[in-house]
């Protein structure tokens, strides 16, 4: 297959859905396509160019899981010269890790991914600041917090009290007023053993990182879950609860 200029877009895109697509571009970079973005995460996290920015072939909107429905692709390119490609019609169909989604119109755009793209790969990236072994790190728990009152969990202040009684450093991040810098909260991320969260883009960045610890979950759509982290249900969970799944 020729080399297809992408651009993957961010704008308007949650970090979370941004998270999800990562190992779709590595993907696509190690298959030697050029991936470029104007993502700020990418660029920290140095996924894929974010300067050299070209007229794309395809355009790719990380809304995850539907994010099938928002292909856009430039007429100018040949796709239809490519060895193998059909059309495919409306119908459901499966995409990555196989979640499936429904097309309401005959598009061809879908094969042409599904060609790019299969439909498992491992949800995963490495850890550029590995936990290093016998240091402050190795008790280290972030608490993934969050401003919104739909997944905001109810007892932190207990389960911070109760992580430190055990011994664990515990780092909050993500909450209302207290912003960092992009690249700060990765590494935080990176280095710390533990992960405690709820639904949002600092979770789904653990939860690729493979960190050890737990999701509590609430409200908000079970499409969202992750991929390597266990959920415990319920905003007012017991902190005993949620320490004894660390």
């Amino acid at each position: 297959m020729a080399v297809i200029k992408i651009h993957t877009k961010s704008r308007g895109i949650g970090l979370g859905n941004q998270v999800w697509f990562i190992p779709v571009i590595k993907h696509l970079i190690q298959n030697n396509h050029f991936v470029w973005s104007d993502s700020l995460l990418y660029d920290v996290l140095e996924v894929c160019a974010t300067k050299n920015r070209i007229k794309p072939d395809l355009t790719l909107v990380p809304m995850w899981p539907d994010w099938w429905e928002h292909i856009k692709i430039r007429s100018r390119h040949p796709f239809s010269q490519i060895e193998g490609f059909t059309f495919r019609v409306k119908g459901r169909h499966y995409s990555l890790f196989n979640r499936s989604v429904v097309v309401d119109q005959d598009v061809s755009e879908l094969e042409l991914i599904r060609k790019l793209i299969p439909n498992e790969m491992p949800f995963k990236l490495e850890n550029p600041y590995p936990t290093r072994k016998k240091s402050m790190y190795e008790r280290r728990v972030i608490c993934g917090t969050s401003s919104k009152e739909k997944c905001y969990y109810l007892h932190w202040d207990k389960l911070e009290r109760a992580l430190k009684s055990e011994g664990f450093d515990v780092v909050r991040l993500g909450e209302l007023g207290h912003w960092y810098p992009l690249d700060y909260v990765f590494k935080e991320i990176c280095q710390a053993k533990y992960y405690i969260g709820v639904d949002n883009g600092l979770m789904h960045l653990a939860d690729i990182l493979n960190k050890k610890g737990v999701v509590i979950w609430g409200e908000t759509t079970k499409k969202n879950r992750p991929l390597n982290m266990p959920v415990i249900e319920g905003l007012n969970s017991d902190p005993k609860q949620v320490l004894k799944s660390l």
